[in-house]
């Protein structure tokens, strides 16, 4: 009888609709059926799963106080942000007029663009401006303004009177430029409330609707810019990659989100629906991050309209991605088993697999609400550059041609601390035959990252929700989880609200409990995989608790077979381990304390 539920389940979790409300009951499906001996799929992992087993003992049978309780160390979101400032102030040469650096190798001396750099123009610079805003947000920091502002400025000389950002480089088009500049700006009214930036950014959209896309007489859209536009009598030319450009689309829906205004909202889902009923031609390939760039706005839009028909396509794409991928967050940086190195990964992409499992999950598929836990957990502080022993061991064997790179070269490099790896391999940053911080990744995965912080915490006319197990501070509420020593998540509320905490995949239904400030709660109240605390006050305190579960997982990614072990959703050991420079060592991972 055991069997044949299995298999009915299986059965069913291949249809969209089954398989998210399977996803709900899978993990304790898990428990029973590995107890005989059989393997069958964790809620939401892919692979073979196997060993699973229940810690009754991790779950905690009272719950007392935050300021009486000892809170495990955990993720600090805000200190990797710290670091992150470090990276981006730190690489970018002032004595250039505030010029970025693409070429980032950290075993190089110089390790980055000291000189020179022409791939950076309108791509790292766009890239490193956004996440300026973004990590300042996350931060707190007050330090390096001047070095944001003059990177700022360096990017305004190249915005012309029309709206469009004409890159000084040929490497990197207008509207894929156009397209990063205008969030950066965006996102600086956002944070800050500088009007001018937004107005700037209203000209761009403006002019990109009105000379780069084609439409038709359904109101679909499609980018099919001009070779030149004429301005004020003067030809501008246009520069453009239809590989890349998709990415446009997302300011338009960030502007409307951001101010309400319709407009934006009408290109946006003319552009959406040109790319769905096939008018937009060229924007699928098998480079992953050209690829999801341009998935990332339609799940964006699909969130916030919670149009079906645009998470549904959404979902498919990222879909398409989980043979090339993990669960903790590593992917592959090309969509083919025959590319010359599979193991290679691109932080740009697993950036943008992480926008569109979150908008996922806005949208109301919540189990994408692990995958971005799982990668904030494991992935993304592992693949933050240190100058640890290790590293320092790589760099002394260096056969420098000048001597005082092993001294100078060291200070150059420790400005680097803080930018995420451009790749890594499955279980070792040392990929390629090299380690790697081209400037397209560093401030890519940075925007991931603020994203997965942004989310952690979500309102809608339901109330609150608590969406992923991860220490945060926000206005509405404190996060303080007690993973990996205790399956347990407790919300401090700093107002009056209907509060709402996510219950991951893998913990079995029958074994929630929930908690409002130290006493059980006699019926759970259930909206969908979240526990629902109703008429909370402003200094309750709301848990939910299960039992974690460990496995064993076993997959084969880049022609390497893995063993994965976890524990909840906390990588524990991944085997083979890497050779060079391991990503996942014996122990916990801990950030280094940011120098104050």
């Amino acid at each position: 009888m055991l069997a044949v539920a299995q298999a009915a389940a299986q059965s069913r979790a291949c249809h969209p609709i089954w398989r998210r409300q399977m996803l709900a009951t899978t993990a304790g499906l898990a428990s029973l059926v590995s107890s005989l001996g059989a393997d069958i799929r964790v809620a939401g992992y892919m692979g073979t799963v196997s060993d699973v087993k229940v810690l009754s003992r991790t779950q905690p049978s009272k719950i007392k106080p935050l300021k009486e309780s000892s809170i495990p160390k955990s993720v600090d979101l805000t200190l990797l942000a710290k670091w992150s400032m470090n990276y981006l102030t730190g690489t970018i040469t002032v004595e250039r007029n505030y010029e970025s650096s693409y070429g980032n190798w950290p075993l190089n001396y110089p390790p980055y663009s000291i000189a020179g750099d022409a791939i950076a123009g309108g791509d790292t610079e766009c890239r490193n401006d956004l996440a300026f805003v973004l990590m300042r947000q996350m931060s707190g920091l007050k330090t390096g303004v001047g070095i944001q502002n003059g990177v700022r400025n360096r990017l305004l000389k190249h915005y012309h009177p029309s709206g469009l950002f004409i890159p000084t480089s040929g490497d990197t088009d207008v509207v894929w430029a156009t397209a990063w500049f205008t969030l950066g700006l965006i996102e600086s009214y956002v944070t800050t409330g500088d009007k001018p930036a937004l107005e700037k950014a209203k000209r761009s959209l403006e002019t990109m609707r009105k000379h780069l896309m084609m439409t038709d007489d359904q109101g679909r859209l499609w980018l099919d810019p001009p070779a030149t536009i004429d301005w004020e009598g003067k030809p501008l030319k246009i520069t453009y990659r239809a590989s890349l450009d998709f990415c446009a689309m997302e300011p338009y829906v960030r502007y409307h989100e951001v101010t309400g205004d319709k407009e934006m909202l009408k290109i946006a889902q003319g552009l959406a629906d040109g790319r769905l009923d096939g008018r937009a031609k060229g924007h699928d390939g098998t480079h992953m991050h050209s690829m999801l760039h341009g998935v990332i706005p339609i799940a964006y839009l699909g969130a916030i309209t919670k149009n079906a028909n645009y998470l549904d396509w959404a979902e498919e794409r990222f879909k398409e991605t989980d043979e090339f991928r993990t669960d903790y967050g590593w992917v592959a940086a090309v969509r083919d088993h025959n590319f010359s190195d599979p193991k290679i990964s691109e932080t740009c992409a697993v950036a943008d697999l992480m926008k569109i499992a979150i908008y996922l999950g806005v949208g109301g598929r919540s189990s994408y609400w692990d995958f971005v836990e799982r990668t904030t957990l494991n992935y993304l502080p592992r693949e933050q550059f240190f100058v640890d022993q290790t590293f320092k061991d790589l760099w002394t064997k260096q056969n420098f041609s000048k001597p005082e790179a092993l001294v100078n070269g060291m200070k150059l490099v420790k400005r680097m601390e803080g930018g995420f790896f451009c790749r890594t391999d499955p279980e070792d940053k040392w990929s390629g035959g090299t380690l790697s911080l081209e400037g397209c990744c560093p401030p890519t995965g940075m925007a991931g990252m603020h994203t997965a912080w942004d989310h952690i915490v979500t309102t809608n006319k339901d109330g609150l929700f608590v969406n992923m197990a991860l220490n945060h501070h926000a206005s509405e509420c404190n996060v303080v989880t007690f993973q990996p020593e205790q399956g347990r998540v407790t919300v401090a509320a700093r107002e009056a609200a209907t509060f709402h905490i996510r219950v991951p995949g893998f913990a079995p239904r029958k074994e929630i409990k929930a908690w409002r400030n130290g006493k059980k709660e006699k019926e759970l109240a259930w909206k969908g995989d979240y526990v629902e605390f109703t008429d909370a006050k402003a200094g309750d305190e709301l848990t939910v608790t299960y039992p974690l579960v460990t496995f064993t997982q076993t997959m084969k990614r880049g022609g390497t077979d893995y063993t994965i072990g976890w524990k909840g959703n906390s990588v524990t050991s991944v085997s083979p381990s890497g050779k060079v420079w391991p990503l996942f060592q014996t122990g916990a991972f801990v950030t280094p304390p940011y120098p104050q």
